[in-house]
Protein backbone atom coordinates (compact mmCIF):
# COMPACT_ATOMS: atom_id res chain seq x y z
CA UNK A 1 0.00 0.00 0.00
CA UNK A 2 1.01 3.53 -0.58
CA UNK A 3 0.12 6.21 2.30
CA UNK A 4 -0.43 9.71 1.22
CA UNK A 5 -1.16 12.35 3.99
CA UNK A 6 -5.29 13.63 3.57
CA UNK A 7 -7.92 15.15 5.36
CA UNK A 8 -10.79 13.13 7.20
CA UNK A 9 -14.02 14.72 7.83
CA UNK A 10 -16.46 13.38 10.33
CA UNK A 11 -20.20 13.90 9.97
CA UNK A 12 -19.93 16.50 12.05
CA UNK A 13 -17.59 18.63 10.24
CA UNK A 14 -14.59 18.26 12.49
CA UNK A 15 -11.47 17.51 10.25
CA UNK A 16 -8.28 15.30 11.18
CA UNK A 17 -5.58 14.24 9.98
CA UNK A 18 -5.19 11.05 8.21
CA UNK A 19 -3.21 8.51 5.80
CA UNK A 20 -5.11 7.09 3.01
CA UNK A 21 -4.46 4.05 0.32
CA UNK A 22 -3.44 6.15 -2.79
CA UNK A 23 -1.97 5.08 -6.51
CA UNK A 24 1.12 6.47 -8.17
CA UNK A 25 -0.47 9.76 -8.86
CA UNK A 26 -1.62 10.30 -5.17
CA UNK A 27 -5.33 9.84 -6.08
CA UNK A 28 -6.98 7.79 -3.20
CA UNK A 29 -7.76 3.82 -3.87
CA UNK A 30 -11.72 3.31 -3.73
CA UNK A 31 -12.75 -0.45 -2.88
CA UNK A 32 -15.96 -1.68 -2.40
CA UNK A 33 -17.18 2.26 -2.11
CA UNK A 34 -14.21 3.05 0.51
CA UNK A 35 -11.17 4.34 1.07
CA UNK A 36 -8.49 2.40 3.47
CA UNK A 37 -7.32 4.80 5.75
CA UNK A 38 -5.65 5.23 9.47
CA UNK A 39 -4.81 7.86 11.37
CA UNK A 40 -0.99 7.55 11.98
CA UNK A 41 1.84 7.20 9.30
CA UNK A 42 2.94 3.93 11.30
CA UNK A 43 2.29 0.05 9.37
CA UNK A 44 0.99 -1.14 12.22
CA UNK A 45 -1.78 1.23 13.01
CA UNK A 46 -5.41 0.00 13.11
CA UNK A 47 -7.34 0.34 9.56
CA UNK A 48 -10.27 2.43 9.03
CA UNK A 49 -12.12 3.01 6.06
CA UNK A 50 -13.85 6.23 5.04
CA UNK A 51 -16.62 7.42 1.85
CA UNK A 52 -14.70 9.01 -0.55
CA UNK A 53 -16.25 12.03 -0.56
CA UNK A 54 -14.72 12.93 3.13
CA UNK A 55 -11.42 12.76 2.09
CA UNK A 56 -9.24 15.41 0.99
CA UNK A 57 -5.60 14.46 -0.08
CA UNK A 58 -3.08 16.90 1.71
CA UNK A 59 -2.11 17.89 5.11
CA UNK A 60 -4.99 19.55 6.94
CA UNK A 61 -4.07 23.16 7.88
CA UNK A 62 -2.87 24.00 11.28
CA UNK A 63 -2.18 20.34 12.26
CA UNK A 64 1.95 20.00 12.97
CA UNK A 65 3.82 17.22 11.51
CA UNK A 66 4.02 14.11 14.07
CA UNK A 67 7.95 13.71 14.71
CA UNK A 68 9.18 10.61 13.22
CA UNK A 69 9.95 7.80 15.32
CA UNK A 70 13.79 7.75 16.95
CA UNK A 71 13.90 11.40 16.98
CA UNK A 72 14.46 10.96 13.13
CA UNK A 73 13.60 13.67 10.64
CA UNK A 74 10.98 13.18 8.13
CA UNK A 75 12.48 12.75 4.35
CA UNK A 76 12.75 15.61 2.77
CA UNK A 77 10.83 15.37 -0.88
CA UNK A 78 13.15 13.81 -3.30
CA UNK A 79 12.64 13.19 -7.17
CA UNK A 80 12.28 9.31 -8.09
CA UNK A 81 13.66 7.86 -11.53
CA UNK A 82 11.24 5.03 -12.51
CA UNK A 83 14.40 3.48 -13.70
CA UNK A 84 15.46 2.67 -10.16
CA UNK A 85 14.71 -1.24 -10.39
CA UNK A 86 17.11 -1.71 -13.58
CA UNK A 87 19.94 -1.26 -10.88
CA UNK A 88 18.52 -1.64 -7.86
CA UNK A 89 21.20 -0.55 -4.80
CA UNK A 90 21.27 -3.85 -2.97
CA UNK A 91 21.96 -7.31 -3.60
CA UNK A 92 19.11 -9.73 -4.09
CA UNK A 93 18.91 -12.25 -0.89
CA UNK A 94 17.98 -15.44 -1.16
CA UNK A 95 17.00 -18.02 1.42
CA UNK A 96 14.75 -21.81 1.46
CA UNK A 97 14.76 -22.41 4.82
CA UNK A 98 11.30 -22.44 5.72
CA UNK A 99 10.83 -19.76 8.97
CA UNK A 100 8.95 -21.35 12.01
CA UNK A 101 6.00 -19.41 11.52
CA UNK A 102 5.15 -21.06 8.37
CA UNK A 103 6.09 -24.27 8.58
CA UNK A 104 2.64 -25.49 9.40
CA UNK A 105 1.31 -23.95 6.55
CA UNK A 106 -0.34 -26.38 4.16
CA UNK A 107 1.60 -26.90 1.09
CA UNK A 108 0.24 -25.02 -2.31
CA UNK A 109 -2.09 -27.31 -4.79
CA UNK A 110 -0.14 -29.42 -7.00
CA UNK A 111 0.75 -28.15 -10.23
CA UNK A 112 -0.22 -24.55 -8.20
CA UNK A 113 3.24 -22.35 -7.78
CA UNK A 114 1.71 -20.05 -4.78
CA UNK A 115 3.67 -16.64 -4.67
CA UNK A 116 3.22 -14.13 -1.85
CA UNK A 117 4.59 -10.39 -2.30
CA UNK A 118 5.00 -7.60 -0.44
CA UNK A 119 6.55 -4.16 -1.00
CA UNK A 120 8.25 -1.46 1.73
CA UNK A 121 8.58 2.29 1.37
CA UNK A 122 10.14 5.29 3.98
CA UNK A 123 8.69 8.41 2.59
CA UNK A 124 7.29 7.26 -0.94
CA UNK A 125 9.54 8.35 -2.07
CA UNK A 126 11.94 7.15 0.11
CA UNK A 127 14.30 4.30 0.80
CA UNK A 128 12.49 1.11 -0.81
CA UNK A 129 12.64 -2.73 -1.02
CA UNK A 130 10.77 -5.77 -1.47
CA UNK A 131 10.14 -9.11 -0.32
CA UNK A 132 8.39 -12.46 -2.27
CA UNK A 133 7.55 -15.69 -1.23
CA UNK A 134 7.48 -19.00 -3.89
CA UNK A 135 6.36 -22.46 -2.82
CA UNK A 136 5.61 -25.21 -5.14
CA UNK A 137 6.14 -28.17 -4.51
CA UNK A 138 8.11 -29.10 -1.55
CA UNK A 139 10.07 -25.99 -2.46
CA UNK A 140 10.28 -23.11 -0.83
CA UNK A 141 12.19 -19.90 -1.64
CA UNK A 142 12.50 -16.14 -0.33
CA UNK A 143 13.22 -13.22 -2.01
CA UNK A 144 14.09 -9.68 -0.79
CA UNK A 145 16.04 -6.74 -2.06
CA UNK A 146 16.66 -2.98 -0.76
CA UNK A 147 15.88 -1.06 -4.15
CA UNK A 148 16.98 2.67 -3.19
CA UNK A 149 14.94 5.83 -3.65
CA UNK A 150 11.77 4.80 -4.89
CA UNK A 151 7.76 4.32 -4.50
CA UNK A 152 5.95 1.78 -2.22
CA UNK A 153 4.18 0.99 -6.40
CA UNK A 154 8.00 0.18 -7.69
CA UNK A 155 8.24 -2.14 -5.08
CA UNK A 156 5.30 -3.55 -4.82
CA UNK A 157 5.46 -4.03 -8.43
CA UNK A 158 9.18 -5.71 -8.32
CA UNK A 159 8.36 -7.92 -5.33
CA UNK A 160 6.17 -9.42 -8.17
CA UNK A 161 8.97 -9.39 -10.93
CA UNK A 162 11.64 -11.13 -8.74
CA UNK A 163 9.05 -14.10 -7.88
CA UNK A 164 7.61 -14.26 -11.55
CA UNK A 165 11.64 -14.06 -12.82
CA UNK A 166 12.52 -17.33 -10.60
CA UNK A 167 9.35 -19.58 -12.30
CA UNK A 168 10.20 -18.20 -15.43
CA UNK A 169 11.23 -22.01 -16.65
CA UNK A 170 8.89 -23.78 -13.98
CA UNK A 171 5.46 -25.34 -15.76
CA UNK A 172 2.49 -24.70 -13.62
CA UNK A 173 -0.14 -22.02 -12.55
CA UNK A 174 0.61 -18.97 -10.77
CA UNK A 175 -1.13 -17.55 -7.57
CA UNK A 176 0.70 -14.15 -7.14
CA UNK A 177 -0.69 -12.80 -3.60
CA UNK A 178 -0.53 -9.56 -3.08
CA UNK A 179 -2.17 -5.96 -0.97
CA UNK A 180 -1.58 -3.58 -3.81
CA UNK A 181 -4.81 -2.89 -5.40
CA UNK A 182 -2.22 -0.63 -7.66
CA UNK A 183 -0.12 -3.41 -8.82
CA UNK A 184 -3.53 -5.80 -9.26
CA UNK A 185 -4.64 -3.07 -11.61
CA UNK A 186 -1.96 -2.17 -14.02
CA UNK A 187 -1.01 -5.85 -14.41
CA UNK A 188 -4.13 -7.67 -15.01
CA UNK A 189 -6.96 -4.70 -15.23
CA UNK A 190 -5.87 -3.07 -18.27
CA UNK A 191 -5.49 0.14 -15.90
CA UNK A 192 -3.32 3.10 -17.85
CA UNK A 193 -0.45 3.48 -16.22
CA UNK A 194 0.90 6.86 -15.73
CA UNK A 195 3.98 5.72 -14.06
CA UNK A 196 6.25 2.77 -14.22
CA UNK A 197 5.86 2.25 -17.46
CA UNK A 198 8.43 0.14 -18.13
CA UNK A 199 9.02 -1.97 -15.31
CA UNK A 200 4.92 -2.44 -16.13
CA UNK A 201 5.67 -3.81 -19.48
CA UNK A 202 8.45 -5.97 -18.08
CA UNK A 203 6.17 -7.69 -15.62
CA UNK A 204 3.43 -8.19 -18.27
CA UNK A 205 6.35 -9.49 -20.22
CA UNK A 206 7.03 -12.03 -17.92
CA UNK A 207 3.40 -13.29 -16.68
CA UNK A 208 2.46 -13.27 -21.04
CA UNK A 209 1.36 -16.69 -21.42
CA UNK A 210 1.00 -18.02 -18.69
CA UNK A 211 -1.68 -18.79 -16.44
CA UNK A 212 -1.44 -16.32 -13.59
CA UNK A 213 -4.26 -15.40 -11.06
CA UNK A 214 -3.92 -12.38 -8.82
CA UNK A 215 -5.93 -12.67 -5.44
CA UNK A 216 -5.94 -9.66 -3.11
CA UNK A 217 -5.16 -10.04 0.54
CA UNK A 218 -5.84 -7.45 3.47
CA UNK A 219 -2.55 -6.22 4.35
CA UNK A 220 -1.35 -6.11 8.43
CA UNK A 221 -4.73 -8.41 8.64
CA UNK A 222 -2.35 -11.24 10.53
CA UNK A 223 -1.92 -13.60 7.10
CA UNK A 224 1.35 -15.59 7.79
CA UNK A 225 2.83 -15.66 4.41
CA UNK A 226 1.58 -12.05 3.68
CA UNK A 227 3.02 -11.04 7.21
CA UNK A 228 6.11 -12.30 6.31
CA UNK A 229 6.48 -10.89 2.87
CA UNK A 230 5.98 -7.41 4.43
CA UNK A 231 8.74 -8.37 7.07
CA UNK A 232 11.18 -9.58 4.36
CA UNK A 233 10.14 -6.13 2.74
CA UNK A 234 11.33 -3.96 6.03
CA UNK A 235 14.06 -5.71 6.73
CA UNK A 236 15.33 -5.17 3.09
CA UNK A 237 15.09 -1.02 3.70
CA UNK A 238 16.78 -1.70 7.00
CA UNK A 239 19.75 -3.46 6.12
CA UNK A 240 20.02 -0.86 2.96
CA UNK A 241 21.90 -3.99 1.15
Amino acid sequence: MSWTEATFTNRSGKSQRVWVDTDEDGTPIVSDGRVAMRYAPDDDATLYSAHPRNIVVGAASGTPAPAAKNGASSAPAVSVDDSVWKTPAGERVLAREVPPELQSEPLPQIGTIDVWTDGACTGNPGPSGFGAIVRFGMTYLEISQYIGIGTNNIAELLAIGAAMEEVRDIDGAVQIHTDSTYAIGVLSKSWKAKANVELIGWIKGLIAGRDVKFVKVKGHAGIPLNERADRLAVAAVERRG
